[in-house]
């Protein structure tokens, strides 16, 4: 009903009611009129207006008819309205709960965005490490070198071939191999498709954490391949498996390697190349595992002759029998190409030559000209030439001449040259102002698990030189300045400088100076001698001396009211945006306290009593000490940092077999004792071994998750729980993640649970075989 016909229904109605009260009225007044005269007057009237009282009732009657008539389309229309009001209300309220609706749908999808967005950061975060700087360390190319190798049909058959395809480049020491790589992905001539490619590096450094193993290779490639090409499609193959695994993830090399399968896979990958420089310098067990999955790989021709799929591989090292026996299931598969660049050695002494050309007049500025050609041709005269050698020589000609020189001493100088790369090793360490401290350098350099700084180095051997200092203030530091300056005179020009941080000149100058290195490819061709440097260093003194310095340094006095000694619980990132700038301030700590243990367990079946009570006391969880570096190593883990840990689980979690047999040994003493004491009390006191607490659960799940097979047998013979359940899973689940093949048969062996949930999910071919062999059943 409109508005209008409402209002005049309403008038209507108050119409009828007055009328119908009108009505009423005038039967009354009548009546009262009526009894007021006396009989005969009544009597009289109603002889003369018979039907008087008979149309009065039936007036108001009329009347009240039409009042019912308008009150039941009134009440009628008043329903109708409540009704639509109600229905107006529950649309309004429907509209409410859909906007309600729609923001909460809004907001979980901004809070979805942000978990995404913060997944993204943090695997972006953890997969991070500095590719760039390990490339740039090696020199650039001289113009118009190279060229053996780019100017090769082979290459540019790898190069321009439109599916995948391996190229292995084999050359010794000296030719120039890292330099070949840094040249390739530089200058960009791994690709003619610039525009869909993406080109991914890895440069090998044999004995530094962080650069010796297949999952570092895959890792920076995969943050290079994701950050340079990105289509948000790609990286999903990534974060899925990252979701389920969190930072654990950079250790599992299957996982990786089905990552970079299943992102070249995708279309939008486009091409994909990666180069792999000094194969020979990383872990062997961990490459024989990357190159058995590359000879998989490039074996399969649904996966090389797919159009589809572009992933190409090129790879340098040196020519070693073990690789080459790798890469011999390849020889006759067309994708594979070998290039042996020892059979280009006449064109690269020629290249040879315009380094010298070019080397001579930037290392010997001052010498006048005259005898910068005279040195220049003699050393084109030398045979057996490489460039590392011309390296080294130049080395030694640059500390020889610093201004000028007679005819007499050039002539000297150039009869003297060293002929082989030993001789010219030699020939430098022999101009060491200080052979201790060159020495102390050297054992740091050459064990150290990342390369240090120059701020790391001075005080490493300060505190080696006065291992007993219980403060930075006993130390003689000399500024970074002096010291930067110092460094080449210790060591006689065996070490470079780059970006801040110390390297040896060349992995041939670590197996020089290593004490029984085996291969040793520096000597051939060299005459019988006695040095005094070749090989006099032994890795134990080495890592025996850094466990000292280390241990040593996390016992200073300043180091007793650092921040986050009270902080009981954090997690890590936040942990690292609150303390990170303050661990900066103070050099050495992050590498004492992420690295002692890898240098005490090196060396620990020979260690001394006293080392042994200083590294236990690192490992006591109610002590200031142990949280002094414990909250470095979790952050480095990517662990959220909490102190819930034993002395057992510390020690487990890290490998220190002969502290948790001493720890075991101490317990086993101690339950002795009372039960002497308790004898007939029924007194129940079982060893730690199940005990629970740190980031794995209890201490057979860290020892199995860390891979320490000796450990895992220790605990198990003192009566740890095969099946016991940990935080994220059982030790024989920690272990077949991370295809620990040894600990998952000792484990099967001593009555693990081979059907629970979880174990073939890990990908590991030998694992899931020896579980299915010990009647695990597939996806149980």
């Amino acid at each position: 009903m409109s508005y209008y016909n409402k209002l005049d229904s309403q008038g209507a109605f108050e119409n009828a009611v007055v009328q119908l009260y009108s009505r009423i009225l005038e039967y009354q007044a009548h009546m009262v009129c009526h009894l007021s005269h006396n009989t005969a007057k009544r009597g009289w009237s109603n002889i003369i207006k018979p039907g008087h009282w008979a149309d009065l009732p039936a007036a108001v009657k009329n009347a009240d008819q039409e009042c019912q008539q308008y009150a039941s389309f009134l009440d009628k229309t008043a329903e109708r309205e409540l009704l639509q009001e109600q229905t107006l209300q529950i649309e309004r309220s429907t509209k409410v709960q859909r906007q309600i609706l729609d923001a909460l749908s809004d907001i979980e999808k901004v809070r979805a965005a942000e978990r995404d967005d913060d997944l993204l950061k943090d695997f972006l975060q953890s997969f991070s490490t500095d590719y760039e700087g390990d490339k740039d360390i090696n020199t650039k190319r001289v113009p118009g070198t190279c060229q053996w190798f780019l100017d090769h049909k082979r290459f540019q058959t790898w190069r321009d071939s439109p599916t995948s395809a391996l190229l292995w480049v084999s050359a010794g020491p000296g030719c120039g191999k890292s330099v070949l790589s840094r040249c390739l992905v530089d200058e960009r001539l791994l690709t003619n498709s610039r525009m869909t490619s993406t080109v991914c590096y890895f440069f090998f450094k044999d004995g530094l954490d962080g650069r010796d193993q297949a999952e570092n290779a895959l890792t920076a490639m995969l943050h290079q391949l994701y950050t340079h090409n990105l289509d948000k499609n790609l990286i999903t193959h990534a974060l899925s498996r990252f979701k389920e695994n969190g930072t654990s993830l950079r250790s599992m090399l299957s996982k990786l390697w089905a990552i970079l399968v299943e992102t070249a896979k995708n279309p939008a990958s486009g091409e994909i190349v990666c180069i792999l420089d000094a194969l020979d310098e990383f872990h062997e067990t961990s490459r024989s595992a990357l190159m058995e999955m590359l000879v998989d790989f490039f074996s399969d021709p649904l996966l090389t002759q797919n159009p589809n799929i572009r992933l190409k591989f090129l790879i340098t090292s040196r020519p070693y029998d073990d690789i080459e026996l790798e890469f011999s299931r390849l020889q006759d598969a067309s994708i594979f190409l070998q290039f042996a660049g020892d059979d280009q050695s006449e064109r690269i002494s020629e290249e040879i030559n315009l380094v010298i050309d070019h080397r001579v007049p930037r290392v010997l500025p001052k010498l006048d000209s005259q005898s910068r050609t005279t040195i220049v041709e003699r050393l084109k005269k030398l045979k057996h030439r490489t460039y590392l050698w011309l390296h080294l020589i130049l080395a030694v000609i640059q500390k020889e001449f610093v201004n000028h020189c007679t005819a007499q001493k050039l002539q000297t100088v150039i009869d003297k040259l060293p002929s082989s790369v030993s001789e010219a090793y030699e020939a430098i360490l022999g101009k060491t102002t200080d052979p201790r401290q060159a020495r102390f350098i050297f054992q740091i350099i050459l064990v150290a698990k990342r390369v240090l700084t120059v701020p790391e180095i001075k005080v490493a051997l300060e505190l080696a030189k006065r291992i007993d200092a219980e403060s930075l203030k006993d130390l003689d530091l000399p500024t970074d300045a002096v010291f930067t300056s110092t460094l080449p005179k210790i060591c006689g020009l065996f070490v470079s400088i780059h970006d801040d941080r110390v390297y040896l000149i060349r992995q041939t100058a670590r197996e020089f100076l290593i004490h029984g290195s085996g291969r040793n490819t520096l000597t051939e061709g060299a005459p019988p001698q006695a040095p005094t440097w070749q090989h006099s260093i032994d890795l134990s003194d080495a890592e025996l001396l850094l466990a000292k310095v280390c241990v040593a340094f996390l016992k200073f006095r300043d180091f007793r009211n650092l921040p986050w000694l009270e902080d009981n619980r954090t997690r890590w990132f936040e942990w690292e945006e609150k303390y990170g700038a303050q661990v900066q301030d103070r050099v050495f700590l992050d590498y004492s306290a992420t690295s002692w243990f890898s240098h005490y367990r090196a060396v620990q079946a020979t260690l001394d009593p006293g080392l042994i009570t200083s590294a236990l006391e690192h490992c006591q969880p109610n002590e200031k000490l142990y949280r002094v570096w414990y909250a470095l190593y979790c952050s480095s883990r990517r662990w959220n940092i909490s102190y819930d840990e034993t002395n057992l689980t510390i020690t487990s979690t890290l490998g220190l077999r002969e502290l948790i047999l001493r720890l075991l040994r101490a317990e086993l003493q101690d339950r002795s004792d009372v039960d002497e004491e308790s004898a007939g009390s029924g007194t129940n006191i079982s060893l730690s071994v199940n005990r629970r607490g740190g980031e794995y659960g209890n201490a057979l799940i860290a020892a199995s998750a860390g891979g320490h097979t000796d450990v895992v047998g220790i605990l198990i013979a003192n009566g740890a729980d095969v099946n016991a359940q940990g935080r994220w899973g059982t030790a024989l689940q920690w272990a077949s993640r991370y295809s620990h093949e040894k600990i998952v048969q000792i484990l099967v062996d001593n009555g693990a649970d081979v059907n629970a949930r979880g174990y073939f999910e890990v990908g590991h071919e030998k694992v899931v075989q020896i579980l299915v062999d010990n009647g695990a059943v597939m996806n149980a």
